[in-house]
């Protein structure tokens, strides 16, 4: 029976945390309300029609860079017949806020990061800012969607006709598009009876999430994007032809991804996406001309900020800029403007951003307008959730010194809350733990000396801490896993998994067979499924096998750590499973040195603080359809693999104080971050660092409560 003061602990900061949360993410207002009006004369508007094509994840080197498989795009840069940009998006680079912005313009709050994953939640709806779709669709236009269904929960009742794909399994890259393009043949029809068509493709995110945007897919993908430009433009043109109309053809990512093809940060890969507009007039001129295959970084052609694409759409379509749109008209969109009709474009953005601007008197408190947009604090709620959250650190405090518990330990959270009054330390926190493991295991030598286990121990945290680079800083250089070939990362998986098999043949000689062979057939299973040899349906196999291992009246069990063992190995990748043998091999006994391994081994396996650090690739193993409970606990077990490994240990070896001390660290470090949170949410990196950093606190106070409850 667990201890009720537990109970109450975890009570208090689950509420705390809970109240603090929905103060912190508080869903953004408009600035200004309401729907613009005209600010120029939409009757001199090049175009009458607009095609938008969503690339998701469509980062600017996958369309612009030389070795990129768009053929079509690049015969059509070397022509001079279409305007090229890199967009830069803002944070967070997920789905959800991205879109508002190429809708609005506007600035998105960090809420819609978390809404993004809610399939059926509606707040996620733009119809609450004015936007050129809603536009559109008032002005008695007719719109079609196919694609990413984040477009109907934006738009509910809009479009004409729809045809949605969950965003959210990974596993295909290749139905999710062809269930968009199989609508073209009808929809390109020169008798089609659109005004607005919006595609949105997401086979790109889903390589990406699973292999990196150097996976092998990438190139096909490439070129089945590059050919749905192609078919677009070209009866776009045709269509034109015919009834003597314009189609504006404006094709974007909505955000890029990183090496590892994830995505949610501010690095640059996830930031500079591929933007191109094509239709009658659009071309560069000779001054504007860039080579494709040169590049800054990855900023190819003209450099714009996501947001200007918005008054660029509605300029060239002749609707109002809306309202909310911090964005500009581009250079060179103006350029291909009617004189006169330019001018007025330019009166009309300067217009609709002073509008903005006369909402505070000086540039300073129109910063702060804008700020309290994207992130309407209630600061009511944070300081009540951050009182509960003290009241609960302190009772832990309190149980801790009464159980005569260690006075370091005591200290450690308070030094760790600390860090969070700084935004480095929060990108940087492994280097924290790292340090920290490093002291634990020499104060354990001091303690019992130097044994052949304890060097054994410390070259294996050795390996442990170089296999991923991760934070911020130094994210960018090599480290173990990058220097990896194929076939030694293959060979160090074998050897791995050949450590594995040796610990469930030989621990615990009198563990019967019931126990075993329902682990070892787990591992079979588990090879297999990761050779690519097996279905979804093996996968699922490998749980309901440790399952059985774990009945009741079978005799003894084996090891929880063993068992544990092989759902590690199916919940991550086979670059990750060199650490699984090391941990094995590691010594340590003290409160102090498994509390922070549990936190090191998070960093690791190659995690940080930032959203782009999710590995969505091992979140639908066994997954057929996309459940967001079944897939948000896969993605929990896969990110928190090693911490759970570690806690079972910390359990088996100090079973009398790791509950309270588990607590003790989590509560007391939410209390201290939340606080940090609100005295710094006008911070200019409030929802590049802090906000990720609230909702990783939040999982881990989830993972701090299972281990005090178990």
């Amino acid at each position: 029976m667990r201890s009720p003061w537990l109970w109450l602990i975890l009570l208090l900061q689950i509420v705390g945390l809970a109240i603090f949360a929905k103060g912190f993410f508080a869903l953004n207002k408009p600035v200004l309300a309401g729907s613009a009006v005209a600010q120029y004369d939409g009757l001199h508007a090049p175009f009458q029609r607009i095609v938008l094509i969503v690339i998701d994840a469509f980062r600017s080197d996958l369309a612009y860079a030389d070795e990129a498989q768009m053929p079509y795009l690049h015969s059509l840069i070397d022509s001079r017949d279409v305007l090229a940009f890199t967009a830069r998006a803002s944070t967070p680079t997920v789905t959800l806020p991205r879109l508002k912005c190429l809708v609005t313009g506007g600035i998105s709050s960090f809420l819609d990061a978390v809404l993004n994953i809610a399939e059926s939640d509606t707040s996620a709806s733009s119809a609450l800012q004015d936007n050129w779709v809603s536009q559109l669709w008032a002005a008695g236009r007719r719109i079609h969607m196919y694609g990413d269904d984040t477009w109907l929960r934006m738009f509910p009742g809009v479009f004409a006709q729809t045809d949605g794909t969950s965003s959210f399994y990974v596993n295909d890259f290749t139905e999710v598009d062809h269930n968009v393009t199989r609508h073209l043949e009808q929809e390109l029809r020169l008798d089609a009876k659109w005004d607005g068509l919006i595609l949105h493709y997401l086979g790109m995110d889903h390589i990406g999430h699973l292999a990196g945007p150097k996976s092998p897919h990438m190139p096909a993908k490439q070129r089945e994007m590059d050919d749905v430009v192609r078919r677009v433009h070209l009866a776009s043109q045709a269509r034109d032809r015919k009834d003597q109309k314009r189609t504006l053809l404006v094709v974007t990512g909505d955000h890029g991804m990183t090496e590892q093809g994830n995505h949610g940060g501010s690095t640059d890969g996830e930031v500079m996406t591929a933007a191109f507009m094509l239709g009658h007039g659009l071309r560069e001129s000779k001054d504007e001309k860039s080579n494709v295959g040169k590049q800054d970084g990855l900023v190819y052609h003209n450099p714009i900020l996501q947001s200007d694409i918005v008054p660029a759409i509605s300029a060239l379509l002749g609707l109002p800029i809306p309202l909310n749109s911090v964005g500009v008209v581009p250079i060179a969109v103006l350029n291909k403007l009617d004189p006169k009709y330019a001018d007025q474009v330019l009166k009309g953005n300067r217009l609709q951003l002073e509008s903005l601007a006369k909402q505070a008197g000086t540039p300073q408190e129109l910063q702060q307008v804008l700020l309290g947009s994207s992130g309407d604090f209630r600061l009511e709620l944070l300081v009540v959730g951050i009182a509960i959250q003290a009241i609960g650190a302190a009772i832990a405090a309190s149980r801790w010194v009464k159980a005569r518990g260690s006075l370091l330990m005591l200290g450690l959270p308070l030094l760790w809350g600390a860090t969070t009054f700084a935004s480095s330390f929060i990108e940087e926190e492994h280097s924290f733990w790292y340090y920290l493991v490093n002291i634990a295991l020499v104060i354990e030598i001091s303690k019992s000396g130097v044994t052949s286990r304890r060097a054994l121990t410390f070259v294996a945290f050795f390996v442990i801490r170089h296999l991923h680079q991760t934070g911020d800083k130094y994210a960018h250089h090599a480290d173990l896993a990058g220097l990896l070939s194929l076939p030694t990362v293959r060979a160090l998986a074998i050897l791995s998994f050949a450590a594995i098999l040796s610990l469930v043949l030989t621990s615990s000689p009198g563990v019967s067979l019931a126990r075993r062979v329902p682990v070892l057939l787990a591992l079979q299973c588990v090879a297999i499924f990761k050779r690519g040899t097996g279905s979804h349906q093996i996968a699922r196999l490998v749980w309901a096998l440790i399952t059985v291992s774990l009945l009741p009246g079978l005799g003894p069990h084996l090891p929880l750590t063993t068992v544990f063992s092989v759902i590690w190995l199916l919940q991550t990748r086979q670059v990750d499973w060199l650490l699984l043998p090391l941990m094995h091999t590691m010594d340590v006994s003290t409160d102090l040195a498994f509390a922070a391994l549990v936190q090191a081994s998070f960093f690791s396996m190659g995690n940080g603080n930032s959203l782009a650090r999710l590995d969505l690739s091992q979140a639908y193993n066994g997954v057929l359809r996309y459940s967001p409970t079944v897939v948000g606990m896969l993605l929990f077990v896969s990110t928190f693999a090693s911490p759970i490994f570690w806690a079972i240990r910390w359990r088996n070896a100090r079973p009398q104080t790791y509950r309270l001390c588990a607590l003790l660290q989590s509560t007391v470090y939410t209390t201290f971050l939340c606080a940090a949170c609100t005295v710094l949410r006008h911070h200019l990196f409030v929802f590049s660092v802090f906000s990720p950093k609230v909702l990783y606190a939040v999982a881990w106070a989830v993972f701090y409560g299972l281990v005090a409850v178990t």
